[in-house]
């Protein structure tokens, strides 16, 4: 593992745009073994491909979808072969290598506010099975609409480092000012700071900022639910709320749902560097070699300690005690059930459903998804077992429902709404915070697309 490499750019073009040779067409992959995976080395680093299929999405991952230009710039393409999509993940190193606390910097040329609906671009972390679950300890910076043409283009998440806490996510809606543009996140034992800038700018720069979220546990925001928030670290303590251990870290380029790009068109980015400067040391622009060895950043037993020499020996003799308990805690979020799962409904990251005594927690936009065969990889993450109905939704609203009906209209599929108009559905009262119409058979309740409306 390298301390530090060079600033990264980004490319992201139509495809008939780029000035690259054309592809043949060939058929879909069949999955990869491990032994046999493709591995690229860029920017410094080797990086495996994936292949095979899989979440998220669900996708089919073709390793052909990632390369090494003549002039060492990296290629990612969600591409078309006689029919069959697929898209493309690269993982940093070949033997399950691991990033701490520190920043994640990444330049671009290109416009990733302008991306499809159905497309998404992301760099994040994931943790190791042994430092967490699915839905826990991730870090993810996230450009995609999520197939809803009324949400935010820009996502910031940070799932918590115990799974009985939810994760706390940050929309956006970005307006680049050109096509040159600089992402990264600063990852610390308390805080993670999240900063999206115009140009191209060095790891200590925040000039030309266009948009920015600091995380903090300590310093929950003046409002923690709406169409561009959702803040639930409800424990205040950055120890259950952000991961303390290094993680897995990846880029990649996928369709929401497994759908096409709606424009039925194939997308490809291009990046020329991806850059990592650990907590405490100094960016520089271009080191000349790579500075420090893997093994000093890869190490599994002290591996927290490694990445940051000042910051990690805090966090981790508390960790142990903090993550310990979490056993004893298992039956804590709520005893009772959420609402069933619906095979026909829509579900948008962060809502929770019931399942054959069991609660989920959808990572991401999905329909038709079992929660019962989601797996490590698929849309649902499993929150333990539950009993009950749910009765906490329907409950407190049975008094208000006489009051609600007469100020506000039960809300309905077909209706034009405009801004901060009032409905009434499943006995609450609910603003519109965008002027929409929601299409016959769509499903967009108030329940199911929170970016388009709030509970009053």
């Amino acid at each position: 593992m390298h301390a530090l490499q060079k600033l990264g750019f980004t490319i992201v073009l139509p495809l008939h745009l780029l000035l690259i040779g054309c592809l043949a067409h060939a058929a879909a992959p069949a999955p990869t073994p491990a032994s046999a995976a493709k591995v690229l080395r860029w920017s410094g680093f080797d990086w495996t491909v994936r292949a095979g299929s899989g979440g998220p999405g669900p996708n089919n991952w073709d390793e052909r979808n990632a390369w090494v230009d003549g002039q060492g710039y990296l290629h990612l393409k969600i591409a078309n072969r006689d029919g069959v999509w697929s898209s493309a993940e690269i993982q940093l190193g070949t033997s399950m290598d691991r990033l701490g606390f520190g920043t994640f910097q990444a330049h671009m040329i290109g416009r990733p506010d302008q991306l499809d609906p159905n497309v998404v671009f992301g760099l994040y972390s994931y943790p190791p099975r042994d430092v967490g679950g699915d839905a826990t300890n991730e870090i993810d910076i996230e450009y995609s609409k999520w197939g809803n043409a009324y949400a935010p283009n820009g996502n910031y998440t940070v799932w918590p480092a115990v799974k009985t806490a939810n994760r706390s996510w940050n929309g956006f809606d970005l307006a680049l000012s050109g096509d040159k543009s600089t992402h990264r996140f600063n990852w610390q034992s308390d805080k993670v700071t999240f900063q999206t800038l115009n140009g191209h700018v060095g790891a200590n720069d925040s000039t030309g900022l266009a948009a920015s979220w600091v995380f903090d546990p300590g310093f929950p925001p003046a409002v923690t639910g709406g169409r561009l928030i959702q803040w639930y670290c409800s424990s205040h303590d950055p120890l259950q709320c952000i991961s303390q251990k290094p993680q897995y870290f990846l880029i990649n380029l996928w369709q929401v749902g497994g759908r096409a790009p709606s424009d039925n068109k194939e997308v490809e980015i291009i990046l020329t560097d991806f850059s990592y400067t650990p907590a405490g040391a100094t960016p520089t622009p271009k080191p000349a070699t790579p500075p420090t060895p893997v093994a000093s950043v890869t190490p599994a037993p002290t591996v927290a300690p490694t990445p940051a020499p000042s910051a990690a020996p805090t966090p981790l003799p508390t960790v142990a005690p903090t993550i310990a308990p979490q056993p004893a805690a298992t039956p804590v979020p709520t005893s009772s059930c959420y609402a069933a799962w619906n095979n026909d409904s829509v579900y948008l990251g962060g809502q929770r459903i019931a399942r054959n005594g069991r609660n989920y927690e959808a990572k991401w936009w999905t329909q038709s998804n079992d929660p019962i065969i989601s797996g490590q990889w698929g849309p649902w993450a499993d929150l333990g077992p539950c009993s009950g109905n749910a009765a906490p939704v329907a409950t407190p609203t049975v008094t208000p429902q006489a009051t609600l009906a007469t100020g506000c209209p039960a809300w309905q599929e077909g209706v034009s709404y405009t801004v901060s108009s009032c409905v009434t559905y499943a006995g609450k009262q609910y603003a519109a915070l965008i002027a929409h119409t929601a299409p016959p058979g769509s499903d967009w309740t108030p329940l199911v697309v929170p970016t388009l409306w709030q509970a009053r």
